[in-house]
């Protein structure tokens, strides 16, 4: 799950499984089970002091690609650029790497 709003985040907390990897922007309330693995981290405060609001979904997708590693850097960044519109590739970018550093302290 991912939630970027308090309100995303109350309407769909109860699909949330045991298993789940929850990524919340660090301004949500989380009352989330410590049985999930939940990150917080300043998802729209970097796309706001950063770069720009409009690529806060970007930075998400960088933070979840390097919590994941379910598909590689290098294809989402490829994915991502394929589908911006043209002059915004350099802003997206550094987005992806915006969140993929956002979340390396919780790498081991």
């Amino acid at each position: 799950m991912v939630s970027l709003t308090q309100d995303s985040y109350d309407k769909y907390k109860a699909g949330v499984h045991a298993d789940s990897i929850v990524i919340l922007d660090e301004s949500i309330e989380a009352d989330i089970d410590a049985e999930y693995t939940v990150y917080q981290i300043p998802v729209m405060e970097i796309a706001r002091t950063q770069l720009r609001p409009v690529v806060a979904n970007i930075v998400t997708l960088g933070a979840l690609q390097k919590l994941t590693n379910c598909v590689s850097y290098a294809s989402l960044e490829q994915a991502v650029l394929d589908r911006v519109p043209k002059g915004t590739e350099a802003l997206n970018k550094k987005a992806l790497e915006a969140g993929a550093q956002a979340v390396s302290k919780f790498i081991s």
